[in-house]
């Protein structure tokens, strides 16, 4: 019973893949791109309370100032 039981959960195994798990860069990114600095600052205290982190709001805005300059987009919207 027990080899058994071994050969299904390898079965399993290869069938479902790992998820991507997104590091906090990303995820508060795509809340911006989203929702915009509004959507960033909740992405932001979500995920500092939820991973018990300390990311500040001074990360954040180095990160968006690196996305748009790999973009060559200009913002005005965060001081």
């Amino acid at each position: 019973m027990y080899a058994i039981d071994c050969e299904l959960r390898k079965k399993e195994k290869a069938n479902n893949p790992k998820r991507n798990i997104i590091g906090p860069r990303k995820y508060i990114l795509y809340a911006y791109e989203k929702h915009g600095t509004n959507g960033a600052i909740l992405a932001l205290r979500t995920y500092n309370k939820k991973k018990r982190t300390n990311y500040t709001w001074d990360d954040v805005k180095r990160w968006i100032d690196e996305e748009l300059q790999k973009t060559g987009d200009v913002r005005d919207d965060i001081d």
